[in-house]
């Protein structure tokens, strides 16, 4: 049961970077921050769910592995609607973009990646704070209450984001050792694989 809602919060989770980017498109220019805020914090929500929901479970869940690229969806639905509001340019969101593949598909390193997400949702955040200041500081209250309600899964993120720095400074071309959450989700796969045959 616990792989199903862990699924719906993920597949809830499309749906609502779909609509990010809907408004982004459609929307007149300088509307919507309340609203975009508002889908981006049940997003976030939806991620931080989804994940515990999916490692407890007793079988591997279907959508899982669309988590990642479900998150970059959600930065490019962010980028579009700072885009659409002038916060940044084309060229800006563009090339953050191009610097986040280059280390995937490059380095295969995803520091990169954390480093454009935190400046897109950085950007997003002092947006939408400058046009709604309640709304801004609703989306700093969430990232502040995430902080504090998971301190050692945040130190764990930094110290692996860090370590993935480093390995793409040195330039190595080999694969850096996964997220020990990742780690542990393949671990969990095995073990209900094994448990089937």
């Amino acid at each position: 049961m616990k792989h199903i809602l862990a699924d719906i919060l993920t597949g809830l989770r499309l749906v609502l970077v779909a609509f990010i980017a809907w408004i982004a498109l459609t929307w007149e220019r300088a509307t919507g921050h309340s609203t975009v805020a508002l889908l981006t914090m049940l997003a976030w929500t939806t991620d931080v769910l989804d994940g515990p929901l999916a490692r407890r479970a007793d079988s591997p869940t279907r959508l899982g592995h669309y988590d990642l690229p479900i998150d970059v969806g959600l930065m490019l639905a962010l980028g579009l609607c700072l885009i659409a509001w002038g916060t940044l340019s084309p060229l800006v969101v563009g090339s953050t973009l191009a610097a986040a593949s280059v280390g995937l598909w490059v380095w295969r390193v995803r520091a990169p990646l954390i480093v454009a997400m935190g400046l897109i949702y950085t950007a997003f955040v002092v947006t939408v704070w400058r046009a709604e200041p309640l709304w801004g500081r609703a989306l700093t209250a969430w990232v502040t209450l995430d902080v504090v309600l998971r301190p050692s899964r945040i130190r764990q993120d930094v110290t692996w984001f860090l370590g993935q720095v480093g390995h793409a400074l040195r330039f190595r071309r080999d694969k850096y050792p996964v997220h020990p959450v990742e780690r542990a989700k393949r671990k969990h796969k095995k073990s209900s694989l094994k448990r089937d045959q």
